[in-house]
């Protein structure tokens, strides 16, 4: 599941931290979530134009286009509720809703970078820079246990709390988070569900006015069940 974002509204703000007595790599890191909890907290509702394109892969079968879906996503860095396109009445019901079947995620515009670097109880591994897209970027991975995740699948066939873990990406100068991987681990006995893995693309989106936000340009979601279908 591939989903790309159009955004009409946004505001940004920063923040750091400064400590002579912390390594570099804490240091960073305390500013990197610094500074992406005031994005997020500076945050207006946000809508977003969200299309989806599905794609399922039937038992022993192939990989096959399956819909396309559209969606309207309003976000305040807290929730999303979401609604047809066009529709400005917005609901709390979640987005497979609106699609019927399959599968469908959500909580790509701001609620995984509060789960990861704000929200805490998560552990993190500073691995050096790295360079994407030409830019030199400091990667962490990091790990959060299922009782603190708060990541749950709903599946016809049952529903189940996971653990999350992955790595990110972030600016060392303007302390953006560039790229955020997330992949689910520890399934319980239901869902049915062996893999689960999704990773999100921001960037610095000019939103007029002088107005810019730290947002999602496109994500991607992958779900494999035990039978093999995805």
């Amino acid at each position: 599941m591939r989903a790309l974002f159009l955004l009409a509204a946004g505001l940004v703000a920063g923040g750091a931290a400064t400590s002579q007595e912390l390594a570099p790599e804490v240091l960073l890191l305390s500013r990197v979530k610094r500074h992406i909890e005031e994005e997020l907290k500076a945050l207006p509702n946000i809508s977003c134009l969200e299309t989806v394109h599905r794609e399922q892969k039937a038992v022993k079968g192939k990989m096959q286009p399956l819909d396309t879906v559209r969606l309207e996503v309003l976000s305040d860095g807290h929730k999303e509720q979401f609604a047809s396109p066009g529709d400005r009445n917005f609901s709390d019901q979640p987005p497979i809703s609106y699609a019927g079947t399959g599968t469908l995620g959500n909580g790509f515009v701001g609620l995984y970078l509060r789960t990861v670097l704000v929200a805490g109880n998560v552990s993190y591994s500073y691995k050096g820079e790295v360079e994407r897209g030409g830019r030199r970027l400091a990667q962490w991975d990091y790990r959060l246990p299922v009782q603190f995740s708060g990541q749950t699948f709903h599946l016809q066939q049952g529903s189940g709390r996971v653990s999350l873990q992955g790595s990110f990406f972030a600016d060392a100068k303007t302390f953006d988070v560039t790229r955020l991987t997330v992949e689910a681990g520890d399934f319980p006995p239901t869902p049915p569900v062996n893999e689960a893995n999704w990773s999100i693309d921001y960037a610095l989106t000019s939103l007029g006015g002088g107005r810019a936000a730290l947002l999602p340009a496109s994500a991607e979601f992958r779900m494999v069940m035990f039978s093999g279908e995805a």
